[in-house]
């Protein structure tokens, strides 16, 4: 196993890992501008999206799994957005949402506090 974060910068933490040379999840998050909706840059990945109580809005789709909350960044009003992309498309959609979804409820709001948002 290993674990990268290529591409990482303060306010944009991005880690991708993995196994055996196959990356199995990428994750992302970014600081974002208050008039930015990352759910409609988004759309297109959302597909069959359900809302889930993470953030502002979060919501889970057959291929990835979104959330976005208001903060405050180096005192600036902003939003923060967490991003997860599981391994390839499985068969067992429904379990793969379940998983995205507990995973992003666990992992968001230590996500955001990391990338320096408050509130």
């Amino acid at each position: 196993m290993e674990q990268s974060s290529y591409a990482s910068a303060p306010g944009r933490p991005r880690c991708a890992i993995t196994v055996d040379k196959k990356q199995v999840l990428t994750v992302k998050g970014d600081v974002i501008g208050v008039e930015s909706d990352p759910m409609k840059v988004h759309a297109g990945l959302l597909v069959n999206s359900d809302r889930i109580g993470v953030g502002d809005d979060g919501r889970v789709g057959d291929a990835t799994v979104i959330a976005v909350a208001s903060c405050t960044y180096r005192g600036e009003a902003r939003r923060f957005v967490a991003q997860v992309f599981p391994p390839t498309a499985t068969e067992d959609v429904a379990k793969r949402r379940g998983e995205m979804a507990r995973f992003m409820t666990a992992y968001f709001p230590a996500a955001k506090k990391a990338a320096g948002c408050t509130n």
